[in-house]
């Protein structure tokens, strides 16, 4: 059905793979088939809980610069509209009643760590690499990436990863924050499922660092 992503239901968990390997870029069509998606697999009764991860090595690149940049100088009012589709989409995630969890394996930069961090939970490999480096291209995350940071991070250490473009690895994501476990990578499905499973029932998004602390064994604060 879909061209950039591939996705199913096993055992009430909605499974969706990023799925233009090797880097999984995030294209205009991606955004579209993402959007369309989020209402399909939110509205469906049959699913508890949901899974985001990336076909091979890689979670995602991110968006394709190349590709929005055409459509925002040929298409002004068109591409504003879309950003703003696109942050809506990502919200829907965050805001869903049922456990969104992203597993982050490989690169997880720009638009595909918006995706991530709209998401409830981010379990990862220990090879990843995550950051925001739209500064460099003179521009900053429109997907909600600098709300769902906030709601992690103090001001200082959101405002450095967005400004510079700082890339983090497992250990600086785990350590602030940003990724609540980091495990093998043979392991990553696996812990995911695993952790759905235990919180399904009677989720609550209140009882995050609950749930974190008792079945990823990551120490929370308090």
């Amino acid at each position: 059905m879909f061209k950039t992503i591939d996705w199913h239901i096993e055992n009430e968990i909605g499974f969706i793979h990023l799925n233009q390997p090797p880097a999984n870029s995030m294209s205009k069509l991606f955004f579209y088939e993402i959007r369309e998606l989020a209402d399909t697999i939110l509205n469906n009764k049959a699913v508890r809980a949901i899974i985001i991860t990336g076909k091979g090595r890689h979670f995602s690149s991110g968006a394709d610069i190349s590709d929005l940049l055409s459509f925002d100088s040929n298409y002004p009012q068109q591409a504003a509209d879309f950003y703003i589709a696109n942050s809506q989409t990502f919200k829907r995630f965050y805001t869903a009643h049922i456990p969104v969890i992203a597993a982050i394996k490989g690169v997880c930069i720009g638009s595909a760590m918006e995706l991530a961090m709209a998401c409830h939970f981010r379990i990862a490999t220990e090879n990843i690499i995550m950051g925001f480096p739209e500064a460099g291209f003179n521009l900053m995350p429109g997907c909600g990436g600098t709300v769902y940071l906030a709601a992690l991070l103090d001001e200082k250490d959101m405002m450095e990863l967005l400004l510079t473009g700082k890339n983090l690895n497992a250990p600086e994501a785990l350590n602030m924050g940003i990724v609540d476990e980091v495990v093998g990578k043979n392991e990553l499905i696996e812990k995911a499922v695993t952790f759905a499973k235990n919180i399904v029932n009677n989720y609550n998004p209140a009882h995050r660092e609950f749930y974190i602390k008792t079945y990823l064994k990551k120490p929370v604060d308090g």
